[in-house]
């Protein structure tokens, strides 16, 4: 992660409205064109239940894919218990309606 990266991906996430936590599947060229945030394409945006893809590798033991699970549950837990102290107006048929239309806008995937 460098600064330029890690002001990449904060810039997307500030544009979805209620993104606290999720994971970026992205695509790029090279490392040393990612890291410099250049040429690199967002895939797609898992929110919180995109869990932390590694965790499948079958060099990753099963209780250290666990614990990487358990922190980040307890991550989403703090952060709903700040949400619950000022909570967040959703207007649920305008968000589907919203993506509906956003939807249209992406190529499918191949």
């Amino acid at each position: 992660m460098t600064n330029a990266l890690e002001s990449a991906i904060n810039e997307i996430a500030h544009k979805v409205p209620g993104f606290y936590v999720g994971r970026f599947d992205i695509r790029f060229s090279s490392e040393a064109t990612l890291k410099e945030a250049n040429e690199f394409k967002v895939i797609e945006i898992n929110g919180a239940a995109g869990e932390a893809t590694h965790i499948y590798d079958s060099k990753m033991k099963l209780w250290t894919a666990y614990k990487i699970l358990f922190e980040q549950i307890k991550i989403l837990f703090e952060i709903g218990f700040i949400n619950k102290k000022e909570p967040i107006q959703t207007n649920v048929i305008q968000a589907l309606r919203n993506y509906r239309k956003l939807s249209k806008l992406h190529p499918p995937t191949t």
